[in-house]
């Protein structure tokens, strides 16, 4: 479920953890880093939690006009029919999805969140054209998307996520492209276990995340002695802790990742310094990684295998 980047993110996270407390064991960090990649497996089901309960809030509203005094005729033809919507259906009635969410222990939010939540989709264009007219399957997992897409629009959600998963934004992209793709699968009726096969067990993740982190660290002095020549025009000291966790990380895939193709490895590296260290990071981080890529090159140091995985 985790893209790459999530994943090289994740260990250069686990490193300056591991710089910031040196008395910790490498087993410790490593426990550290699964716990970050098991907590976007949970997130993603917790946002799925989310906007079943937001949803699930039009029967509150149903009752509440129903029980007035004196409704009127619109709110006697108040319409619950996104509670029945077959998508939203499939993934409440889902036995390994509600066990998922008891194993994980991922309770309900409350309705101080759910409850503005619906009303900003209830206020859409989108939703008032989909309750008004006949049940159409096509439109079901579109409506699901468009509801999702809503909320996630909102600071109050960003706030409440915030609450409940630190740092949940370093997985925002993935987890919304994943539930994305199994709203979609679900709307068209080709996923028969999609909690069970979907979203995986992050044992892939873990395996890449785990063999970079302990890459670094068992290579830590050789890949410090290849960069530092390389600072000449800098104060080593001066030099922001992510850019030198980044440049190894760069460099430990250049050299023992051969499968990892050169540009994807330098590009990735520099695209998160732009997010996640200075301003100045990205120019520096390439211009010393693009300097010690080419010497490598030249030395024959840098293998890697399979077809266009040299450039």
């Amino acid at each position: 479920m985790l893209s790459r980047r999530n994943l090289r993110i994740k260990v250069m996270q686990a490193l300056y953890i591991r710089e910031q407390t040196p008395d910790a064991s490498v087993s410790e960090i490593q426990r550290k880093l699964f716990t970050s990649i098991h907590n976007a497996y949970r997130l993603a089901l917790y946002n799925l939690r989310c906007l079943i309960d937001v949803i699930d809030y039009v029967n509150k509203v149903a009752d509440i006009k129903h029980n007035k005094y004196i409704p009127t005729e619109e709110d006697k033809q108040f319409s619950t029919k996104i509670y029945n919507n077959p998508v939203i259906r499939q993934l409440v009635d889902d036995r390994t999805f509600q066990q998922l969410l008891k194993k994980e222990k991922l309770g309900h939010p409350d309705e101080s969140v759910t409850k503005p939540l619906f009303k900003k989709i209830s206020d859409t264009p989108e939703y008032r054209s989909y309750v008004s007219k006949a049940t159409d399957t096509r439109e079901d997992a579109a409506m699901i998307l468009q509801c999702y897409e809503t909320i996630l629009t909102e600071e109050l959600y960003h706030q409440h996520l915030e609450e409940q998963f630190m740092n949940w934004w370093d997985d925002d992209y993935i987890i919304v492209k994943t539930l994305t793709q199994l709203v979609e699968r679900l709307g068209e009726g080709s996923v028969s276990d999609p909690f069970g096969n979907f979203l995986g067990t992050m044992e892939e993740e873990k395996a890449f995340a785990s063999n970079l982190l302990f890459r670094i660290i068992e290579k830590e002095t050789e890949l410090s002695a290849m960069i530092e020549p390389k600072l000449t025009n800098w104060d080593k000291d001066r030099v922001a802790a992510v850019d030198m966790l980044l440049m190894k990380m760069a460099l430990g895939e250049l050299l023992y990742f051969p499968t990892i193709p050169v540009k994807v490895s330098i590009n990735e590296y520099i695209d998160i310094s732009k997010n996640y260290s200075t301003p100045k990071s990205k120019d520096f981080v390439n211009g010393i990684i693009d300097n010690l890529m080419k010497e490598l090159r030249e030395d024959g140091k840098i293998q890697k295998t399979g077809r266009g995985l040299v450039e």
